[in-house]
């Protein structure tokens, strides 16, 4: 894209959401390498190639538009056990845009027994998150320290 020919740390850009056909979250390139750049998105970082994302030119703390296709049904549960960290965040953040999109009240997230490293990841994305109200371990018999049960705002 054209306008994103300069491109530079600490710009603000808006990146894709593959899920909902939009762009839908707001961030800051924190790293520019090889085409790609990393943007941080909160607690939460994502590589994108060049293209991929829009130079945001408005000034920081101004009114920012969401733009989407149609919402989609959301599925009541994603799993994310046996994911790399990092895959693991970017599926995070597309999942809770398609819950909030679809309007769930609550949502469970399968990151499995294992080290607790995904366990970590998930219960630092709820607590930073500005629309999720509450979040669990899930009971014994659905679940356990392998899963976290989340309820939305």
């Amino acid at each position: 894209m054209e306008n994103n020919m300069h491109l530079a740390i600490g710009d603000y850009v808006l990146v894709p959401d593959e899920h909902v056909h939009c762009y839908l979250r707001h961030g800051m390139i924190t790293a520019i390498q090889n085409g790609m750049v990393t943007v941080q998105k909160g607690i939460l970082q994502a590589v994108y190639p060049v293209a991929a994302v829009i130079k945001d030119t408005r000034p920081a703390g101004t009114q920012r538009t969401v733009f989407y296709d149609e919402p989609q049904e959301a599925p009541s549960a994603l799993d994310i056990h046996g994911m790399r960290y990092e895959e693991a965040q970017q599926e995070l953040e597309k999942y809770f845009d398609i819950v909030l999109l679809a309007g769930l009240k609550y949502c469970r997230i399968i990151h499995g027994k294992g080290t607790g490293t995904l366990r970590e990841l998930v219960h630092a994305f709820c607590r930073s998150h500005p629309m999720i109200k509450s979040f669990s371990t899930a009971p014994y018999r659905t679940g356990n320290y392998g899963c976290t049960i989340v309820e939305m705002k």
